[in-house]
């Protein structure tokens, strides 16, 4: 009730359509064991450029998206893929904090528009 006593307003709601959502993304979630901490950023990174480059990227690398959230992975990453252009391996654009608003608009209608297999982006 409300202060006068007249009426109650009252919000009904249903069941949640979020549990109907079935995902047609394939996901990929791998552990990497590591003793010390100081090792992580360069094991995570070895781990990418022996395992997930040569499997998940090279036979099947058409739109995939490659989100790196430390700025400083992402910036080892970008660069190990640019070598991999430059040799003619892959087509990949990028977006990250800094990138401009017109480059964040280009690079994602490339990737789209499948002009560009790959798209790494991060926070």
């Amino acid at each position: 009730m409300n202060q006068y006593g007249k009426f109650k307003i009252q919000r009904d709601y249903g069941p949640g359509s979020i549990v109907n959502v079935v995902p047609c993304v394939r996901q990929f979630f791998q552990r990497i064991e590591c003793d010390k901490i100081e090792d992580l950023a360069d094991l995570r990174f070895k781990y990418f450029e022996t395992t997930i480059y040569p499997t998940h990227m090279l036979n099947s690398h058409k739109g995939i998206l490659l989100f790196v959230p430390s700025y400083l992975d992402y910036v080892r990453v970008r660069n190990f893929l640019r070598k991999k252009r430059k040799e003619g391996e892959i087509s990949f654009t990028q977006c990250c904090e800094y990138t401009p608003v017109p480059h964040v608009n280009r690079a994602r209608a490339y990737f789209l528009q499948e002009r560009r297999d790959i798209m790494l982006y991060t926070e």
